[in-house]
């Protein structure tokens, strides 16, 4: 009898321990999925996006970057999480890791979240900055040729800055119907309502925020002032170009392009030419050095443009920029300078005069003739200035 309860104790406590061995493992083995893994965002806008933790047991979760954050950050079971994600304003891509972990279990969700700006970034040189004296149509008194060495790395936005971008931007601090706000850029107007204007494309207040007129958010923003452009690039962390930086850009690259580049009056196609079809100007007035004369000829089959067009509806220069010869004109940071380079002595780093009345425009518009769009073409507006033909795009200078 004893023998036999000392068998059924036996049992019992080997029941038992079995029992215990198996709450162990599943107290240290806790279930943790997530999904999805990654999560690729198509916006650089500030929104929100979901994924979702199964679990069996308590959990955490924790952001590497400030500008991505989670709710709720802890919780118990199966849940759907919430991110939400500030404006991407800049011109890089952003990554952040979200860590989730239950006991000691851990897994991870990658946010990806694209730049408002899409950017080039190109590498420091040597160029012939202004136009030869054959040049057709060249402004004898300020396309003086001369060397300039640029020493700094810089992105530069591959496309003008778009209505939609720019209304962002409006909206996004605060600035009113006035086109203006106190602390930006010294209360100056940065940019003139296209609802009280003609014009049937560019940025307009409807009422309680800024929108692109309708279909025309693509189309290169324009109305704007040189402070607008101003403001606009800062707010992005980067600023406008001088006046090398963006020449040199718009003569693109060629195997010797110090010297290549020199004779040449645009940088697309074979720099020979601006014809129909290779960018938004008047092309009834187009231009090719093979015409006879050379330079400017009427196209009776070219066409009158009456308005921007969506940034990108042309073939980019061989550095992958778009729209650097018509569409929009673009204001560069430099004071003008009616006599720039007229000493022929190179140069490094310019950044024109220290003072002026006017800012730098360049690359021509839609409003205008071919000649007015080459690499060299230059002229100057005071940064009060408005007009459908003027808008800009961005640099990021590297260190």
């Amino acid at each position: 009898m004893k023998i036999g309860n000392l068998f059924v104790l036996g049992a019992a406590m080997a029941i038992a321990a079995a029992s215990c061995k198996r709450n162990s493992s599943s107290e240290s083995d806790p279930t943790l999925n997530v999904n999805p893994a990654t999560i690729d965002l198509v916006s650089s806008h500030a929104g929100d996006t979901t994924f979702a933790i199964t679990s069996n047991r308590a959990w955490t979760a924790v952001s590497s970057e400030s500008w991505c954050t989670v709710s709720p950050a802890s919780g118990n079971g199966d849940v759907t999480i919430t991110v939400t994600l500030e404006a991407n304003t800049g011109h890089t891509a952003k990554s952040a890791t979200i860590t989730i972990s239950a006991g000691a279990v851990m897994k991870t969700v990658v946010v990806n979240q694209p730049p408002m700006i899409v950017a080039e970034l190109f590498t420091q040189g040597v160029f012939i900055m202004g136009s030869p004296d054959s040049e057709p149509y060249r402004v004898i008194s300020c396309e003086a040729q001369h060397e300039v060495t640029l020493t700094h790395d810089f992105y530069m936005s591959r496309y003008e800055i778009t209505n939609a971008q720019y209304a962002e931007f409006l909206n996004a601090n605060g600035v009113d119907d006035t086109g203006k706000k106190a602390d930006i850029q010294n209360d100056e107007v940065l940019i003139i309502d296209a609802a009280t204007t003609s014009i049937d494309y560019g940025v307009a207040w409807s009422g309680d925020k800024w929108e692109p007129k309708p279909g025309k958010g693509n189309h290169a923003v324009s109305n704007v002032t040189w402070y607008g452009a101003k403001a606009y690039a800062t707010w992005v962390g980067g600023s406008l170009p001088t006046e090398a930086q963006w020449e040199y850009m718009c003569r693109g690259e060629y195997p010797n392009k110090a010297t290549e580049t020199a004779t040449l009056p645009f940088g697309v196609g074979d720099g020979t030419k601006l014809i129909e079809g290779m960018a938004h100007f008047t092309t009834i007035s187009s231009y090719d050095l093979a015409a006879t004369p050379p330079g400017s000829f009427y196209d009776p089959n070219g066409t009158t443009m009456q308005s921007t067009t969506d940034v990108g509806s042309y073939q980019p220069n061989n550095y992958g920029l778009y729209d650097m010869h018509g569409n929009v004109q673009e204001w560069c940071e430099d004071w003008f300078a009616n006599d720039y380079g007229c000493g022929n002595a190179a140069v490094t780093d310019p950044t024109g005069p220290a003072t002026g009345t006017s800012r730098v425009i360049r690359g021509g518009s839609w409003h205008e003739m071919g000649s007015s769009c080459r690499s060299a073409a230059r002229n100057g507006y005071t940064p009060h200035y408005t007009t459908p033909y003027i808008g800009f795009r961005v640099v990021w200078v590297q260190p």
